[in-house]
């Protein structure tokens, strides 16, 4: 139940980091892009935030516990392994940017990094 717990409380920190910035650039880069996800005349677009979140957040954090763990790697090769999948997963949140909000390739990949960015950063500082 701990670990459920700590999950979900990452989770909910990573969004309460990420939205801001995704929204904020959403507001800053949308042109005539329309979602059906977005609301309030296509402004908020709080609901593929949590959605990408939800997708990668757990999954990322359940295989860094397992690999803190229950393996015998040194912490520098754990860091490596995590930074890189870091990489994987801006680029599967941008491809769900993209397709979730309608939007250009760029502006979801400009979303995503920027979030993810930040985030990460700001696991450093917590």
């Amino acid at each position: 139940m701990e670990d459920f717990l700590r999950l979900l409380s990452t989770l909910g920190l990573t969004i309460i980091i990420e939205y801001p910035v995704v929204q904020l650039l959403w507001l800053a880069i949308k042109e005539k892009e329309k979602s059906k996800l977005a609301f309030y005349k296509n402004k908020i677009i709080i609901i593929p935030a949590i959605i990408v979140n939800v997708l990668t957040n757990p999954a990322l954090n359940v295989f860094a516990r397992f690999l803190f763990r229950d393996t015998d790697m040194p912490e520098d090769t754990i860091w490596l392994i995590i930074t890189i999948i870091e990489f994987v997963i801006w680029a599967l949140e941008a491809v769900m940017y993209k397709y979730m909000l309608n939007t250009k390739w760029t502006k979801a990949f400009a979303m995503a990094i920027s979030a993810n960015f930040v985030s990460y950063m700001s696991s450093f500082i917590i």
